[in-house]
């Protein structure tokens, strides 16, 4: 990939990011919505690669627990059952004495997530921090939201 291609991919999953405010609607998934707190570039591209492998981000997801919008009531109790089947916010997922296939389970907020944010973007490697353990190890990383710290490198000369 390009490095130009990356930058422009990268410049995307931003405004996309802040075109939501940074709240991503997921009602019909195992969570309402998801709150981005802050999102990180890092790898290749934040390295200053002219032929990055691919663009590498970091997005830390606040909690539900720590955000201030309350819960919905119906979203407390998380199971209801249904016969052989489980009821999982509007979601069915399968009873393990059953062999029925045919059954749709919940869908995973973040993987929404992921796929609108990569949605005309190719190579892109999205993470999340709590879930990967080389988020702390990382030597080089800049924060690209709420607020761009990346600035291009190598794009301006010798100004």
């Amino acid at each position: 990939m390009k490095r130009a291609t990356a930058i422009k991919n990268l410049n995307n999953i931003i405004n996309k990011v802040r075109s939501v405010n940074g709240i991503y609607p997921t009602p019909l998934c195992n969570e309402e919505f998801l709150k981005i707190k802050r999102v990180w570039v890092f790898g290749s591209v934040a390295k200053g690669s002219d032929s990055p492998n691919d663009l590498d981000i970091f997005i830390e997801i606040l909690n539900h627990s720590e955000s201030k919008q309350p819960t919905r009531k119906g979203r407390q109790k998380m199971y209801r059952s249904t016969g052989l089947r489980r009821k999982l916010h509007g979601g069915y997922k399968m009873d393990k004495s059953t062999q029925n296939r045919s059954v749709p389970s919940s869908v995973s907020s973040k993987s929404e997530l992921c796929k609108w944010l990569r949605a005309g973007a190719q190579k892109t490697s999205i993470h999340f921090v709590g879930e990967d353990e080389i988020f702390e190890t990382l030597d080089c990383k800049y924060l690209v939201y709420p607020r761009n710290d990346f600035k291009e490198i190598g794009s301006h000369g010798n100004d």
